[in-house]
């Protein structure tokens, strides 16, 4: 870190501070206890915090207790603009769409079962804004970099679809994500939180007959996209 940009390794030291801040709002520590949080020698750590010192961004005063360190405006300022920073990046990676592909094959057919379930039915209608074609179309994810993505989008806040009891058997949950195949055709991935299949395979609804109306089969490759802002 010591060959980092001085104002980034700025921000490194003032983090660490930060989470050193006890319950009434004080930061006690040592150069020796700085060193072990960043990861660099005592030495590194002492100019460091002389640094910071010098360009007003901390102010230190040895205490009874040891050293106590508190942000100046100076390091609030840095902070804040580098949380601004953050912010909007995210905000802009939060609106990109997210796009994987897989490859179609034939489910064990228990999707068609599931789907049809009535109060499952009513939720996907009421909470995706349609009814699904009983089945489920199901992709499987071959290559690293699709299935990093698709974990990327299990990472956003899915659409739940409430699980039931029946007579019978209790359904679980439904995670679901509203997507569209090929930029054109809507759908939506459904992961229940019981599902057979493990992470590579995804279970795609949609109000059409997918194969049908997409005219593919078995060994078909079909892309997937995804936009943060269309889930609900």
């Amino acid at each position: 870190m010591s060959r980092a940009p001085a104002k980034a390794r700025q921000v490194i030291v003032l983090l660490a501070l930060l989470k050193m801040k006890t319950q009434d709002g004080s930061i006690f520590t040592s150069s020796t206890n700085l060193a072990s949080a960043i990861g660099v020698s005592q030495q590194t750590a002492i100019r460091y915090l002389k640094e910071l010192e010098d360009g007003r961004l901390i102010k230190r005063t040895l205490t009874a207790r040891g050293e106590n360190v508190e942000i100046g405006d100076g390091g609030l300022s840095l902070l804040r603009e580098t949380y601004g920073t953050l912010v909007n990046v995210f905000t802009s990676l939060s609106a990109s769409c997210i796009s994987f592909s897989g490859i179609l094959f034939t489910g064990i057919g228990e999707g068609a079962y599931y789907v049809s379930q009535k109060p499952y039915m009513g939720q996907f209608s009421s909470k995706l804004g349609f009814t699904p074609y009983p089945g489920t179309l199901n992709l499987r994810l071959i290559e690293q970099e699709n299935l990093v993505k698709y974990l990327q989008m299990l990472s956003y806040p899915p659409t739940l679809v409430l699980g039931f009891r029946s007579a019978n058997r209790t359904y679980g949950d439904v995670l679901c994500y509203k997507i569209s195949l090929e930029k054109r055709y809507p759908g939506a991935v459904v992961r229940s939180v019981r599902s057979l299949y493990d992470s590579s395979v995804v279970e795609i609804i949609s109000p059409l007959r997918l194969r049908r109306e997409m005219k593919i089969g078995d060994g078909s490759r079909i892309s997937v996209y995804f936009t943060p802002s269309s889930f609900t």
